[in-house]
């Protein structure tokens, strides 16, 4: 039997824009108007005219950069109480506490739609945070792009079938959530394969005659079909290649649905995207494919710490900053149903040059991800070259499903061998609302957080989960810039626990 990809039901980690797969609940953030980041930047130089010893915190909309007025801001000992501060943002979105920056404190803002920010061994004395709204109706609004997949090339090989798939460019937080089926649309559309087939309405298949060992037949789907979240620039993008007649048959049988055996067989082999776009309603837009892709990367993976399917997946750097990631290839390199004794290197295929593409840099990212995707471990390897091992995954521990949340969830800097980086716990309500976001800071060592320390109501917590994000040698926790530190992420973890009943996995 063909094992199917797991559905993401583990916890995401801020709101989730434009969701290509109706399951998809991972560590997903919102893809605003402005670059992504880590929700807070720190900045070890006083304000002009301030003392070194005090704390200004600015306070603004992650997505219109706007001030928030009236947030409150808090300063504690620690999650769990002691010396307590506390004020509204002013007009300007500041607050400013006396004495806050001569030792390690906690910093807590909250707002009223907002995703309530918890940063644990603070001892800076410039501090921006960067709110997060709760989605609403209103901006969780979508559009459907459409259009036809170009620069198909021409073959005379009946028996392998072209297919493309369009896509929305990826960012380096879309790593935390990465999920095959999240490039799988929840629309269907009907193709004609022995009688009419529902398969994934971001696919384009071009008209070509196909052979059966029983006869031969047309295919013709030409326009892909995706959603895409409103008022917020997007880069769409598309990857060409051939898969054998049988195999896109039996995808087509099983309503679209991917499996862990059909990855290898995939052969990409063209890559292309669109300029920047804002969608405001339902557009067309065309998606080129014009650059070939060619073996690139030879990588030999190490085994994950836990029980792991583990893929490869190579792609391109836009603008060198991991804003705009356009995947290239995907394979997988350990089937966690099988005995991983001898571990064979797998190849994908990229773009022979980044440049090609416009691009700054290639790379290589490999994904370990556990049973029902309640654990993942990723490694990014930057500016890969033809023969790569990106060494040990971080180890995260498997929570098992929530029967009742608990009374303190620890975080560890040192967990699992990370080294320069951060962790986070992220809590959450039926909806997939992010409710509470706390980071800790290495100095702060292993912290306990205190579920009762969130300001609202607990019954409304549906999961939690544990993320660690490492970054190169040189991470500096006094000066860490929300949007940039992003750039050196070298490996990242994640567990999550959620119900049980929750499960969306058959």
């Amino acid at each position: 039997m063909k094992k199917s990809i797991n559905k993401s039901t583990s916890m995401s980690f801020y709101q989730a824009a434009a969701r290509l797969s109706m399951a998809a609940a991972g560590l997903a953030f919102t893809v605003a108007a402005h670059a992504q980041g880590l929700g807070f930047s720190l900045n070890p130089t006083a304000l002009p005219g301030a003392r070194p010893t005090d704390s200004s915190v600015l306070v603004l909309d992650e997505d219109t950069q706007a001030p928030l007025e009236g947030a409150s801001v808090s300063f504690s000992d620690s999650l769990q109480g002691g010396d307590l501060r506390q004020a509204p943002t002013s007009a300007n979105g500041t607050a400013v506490f006396a004495g806050a920056a001569e030792r390690a404190r906690t910093l807590t803002a909250s707002k009223p739609g907002y995703t309530t920010l918890s940063l644990v061994g603070i001892k800076t004395p410039r501090i921006t945070l960067y709110m997060k709204r709760l989605p609403t109706t209103e901006n969780q609004a979508q559009s459907i792009a459409s259009g036809l997949m170009t620069g198909w090339p021409s073959t005379s090989t009946s028996d392998l079938i072209q297919v493309g798939i369009v896509f929305k460019s990826l960012s380096a937080f879309d790593l935390l959530n990465f999920e095959v089926d999240s490039f799988i649309s929840p629309l269907k559309d009907t193709i004609n394969i022995l009688g009419p087939r529902q398969i994934p309405s971001n696919l384009s298949v071009p008209e070509q005659d196909v052979s059966f060992i029983f006869g031969s037949f047309t295919l013709n789907k030409p326009v892909y079909r995706l959603p895409i979240g409103v008022n917020h620039p997007v880069r769409l993008a598309g990857v060409q290649g051939t898969i054998a007649s049988r195999e896109l048959l039996s995808l087509a049988k099983n309503g679209g649905k991917l499996s862990l055996d059909l990855l290898n067989k995939l052969k990409f082999n063209r890559l292309g995207a669109t300029e920047p776009v804002l969608p405001v309603g339902d557009f067309r837009k065309d998606v080129p494919a014009n650059q070939p892709l060619t073996p690139q990367h030879r990588i030999t993976v190490s085994a994950p710490p836990f029980k792991a399917d583990v893929i490869v997946a190579s792609a391109c750097d836009v603008d060198g900053d991991r804003q705009t990631l356009l995947p290239g290839d995907i394979k997988l390199a350990i089937d966690g149903d099988k005995p991983a004794s001898t571990i064979k290197p797998v190849s994908v295929n990229n773009v022979d040059s980044a440049a090609r593409l416009g691009a700054k840099s290639r790379m290589v990212v490999t994904f370990a991800i556990g049973e029902k995707a309640r654990q993942v471990s990723g490694i990014v390897s930057d500016q890969a070259g033809a023969n790569l091992s990106p060494g040990a995954y971080l180890n995260t521990p498997d929570l098992g499903f929530l029967t009742q949340l608990p009374e303190n969830i620890a975080l560890d800097p040192t967990a699992g061998g990370m080294q320069n980086g951060l962790t986070a716990a992220i809590f959450e309500d039926n909806k997939s609302k992010p409710l509470w976001l706390v980071y800790s800071l290495p100095s702060a060592g292993r912290v306990e957080i205190p579920t009762r320390a969130y300001g609202g109501d607990l019954s409304q917590i549906h999961g939690y989960g544990v993320v660690h994000l490492e970054f190169a040698a040189g991470f500096d926790e006094s000066s860490i810039d929300g949007i940039t530190t992003m750039k050196s992420l070298t490996r990242f973890a994640r567990s999550s626990s959620f119900p049980k009943k929750a499960e969306t996995i058959q």
